[in-house]
């Protein structure tokens, strides 16, 4: 291993010396045997390798054009799918990274340059509706669009109980900077920290929340800016749970895919007699009746994964004490027909930090797996 490393660096160090140009402009390279995503500011990439490999990933930085230093990783092993490797170095604009075979030092997976794409264009986007109940309705949101003039496909992202939408802000950028408008919003009566107005938490349910996302796709899909044929569903928790349940009413013609995150399929299940405790806060929330009575004779699994069959990700953790591992097998297993799981092995509800990179990047590749340029 030690001789493969020593013949890797003298071959990068002799191309250099040649200032022989491997690297590609892009801060997304696609190679033969890997993609690169390396931003400045970072001292890790985010490197997609197709087939597993054993690998070294070298720096090299300059100084006016000349070469300053080189710096290799350990040798590791790239598994088939999305990597987070760290390269042990701030990145900074103009540096270069390539990836070489570790064993014999004599091939390059792949290269790039270190540069940060051009910053989203971020737009405040409300939605105004009626509701069922005749409530003047006003969706607080905001849109991260990739900075072009074309149509692009759109993530909707839905937050979890007592969240809200600007949380997501990182998330929508990381999509918006991969070619994907994202948008994030504040359910109506879902957080304390909702600028959305209209509703009181008291009179918040699933199916309220339901409503919300559901007048925020129709809104999105008549924007220019938006490809309709390219519209995704994403949402954590409770968020994950109203994403289903609004699939399932815009089903499979409109939603083109869904990624959920620890998806609380089970909130009726724990709700649906507590109707003689309410209103109460939970988790800081003040709920009202109305939250039980309305999934007192609703069962998750009876109704979801009918209308809409399309391609399903689901990612959870395996120690997750809100969000049993055994609710979303079994929706994988035997409610939805073209779902996939992926465990995260000792993750709760919420994600590490490196988890939480790794989902987001399983997410993009699914998002680009399931478009309509990718079919």
């Amino acid at each position: 291993m030690k001789k493969g490393l020593l013949l890797l660096l003298s071959a990068v160090m002799l191309l250099l010396s040649f200032q022989i140009t491997i690297f590609a402009d892009d801060p997304t390279s696609a190679a033969e045997n890997v993609t690169i995503n390396a931003q400045p500011g970072k001292d890790s990439a985010e490197i997609t390798a197709y087939g597993d490999l054993d690998a070294v990933v070298i720096k090299a930085s300059y100084d006016g054009g000349a070469l300053k230093t080189v710096k290799a990783t350990k040798a590791i092993k790239l598994k088939n799918g999305a990597n987070t490797v760290n390269i042990g170095q701030m990145l900074k604009e103009g540096d270069k990274l390539m990836v070489w075979d570790s064993l014999t030092g004599m091939k390059s997976y792949g290269s790039c340059t270190v540069s940060a794409p051009p910053k989203p264009i971020v737009e405040q986007h409300d939605v105004s509706y009626t509701d069922k109940l005749g409530k003047n309705i006003n969706i607080y949101g905001r849109l991260f669009r990739p900075n072009n003039n074309e149509k692009n496909g759109v993530i909707i992202l839905s937050h979890g109980y007592n969240a809200y939408g600007d949380a997501f802000a990182e998330k929508c950028e990381f999509f918006a900077r991969n070619g994907y408008a994202a948008y994030a919003f504040d359910f109506c009566g879902g957080s304390t920290k909702s600028k959305s107005t209209g509703r009181e938490s008291t009179e918040m349910t699933l199916f309220t929340e339901t409503e919300d996302l559901i007048a925020v796709f129709d809104y999105l899909s008549k924007l220019d800016c938006i490809d309709a044929n390219n519209m995704f569903l994403s949402g954590d928790s409770q968020g994950g749970m109203v994403s289903a349940l609004a699939a399932e009413e815009l089903g499979d013609d409109k939603v083109r895919a869904m990624a959920l995150q620890f998806p609380a399929f089970g909130i009726p299940d724990v709700w649906r007699n507590e109707e003689p405790n309410l209103p109460r806060e939970h988790w800081g929330l003040m709920l009202g009746k109305v939250f039980a009575t309305s999934v007192k004779d609703f069962y998750t699994f009876n109704y979801v994964g009918k209308n809409y069959t399309n391609n399903l990700l689901i990612i959870s953790g395996t120690a997750d004490p809100v969000v049993p591992i055994s609710s979303v097998r079994q929706a994988v297993n035997s409610v939805y027909k073209n779902g996939k799981l992926v465990e995260f092995a000792g993750e709760g509800h919420g994600f590490s930090k490196t988890k939480e990179a790794e989902a987001r990047q399983l997410i993009l590749e699914f998002l680009n797996a399931n478009s309509t340029s990718a079919n």
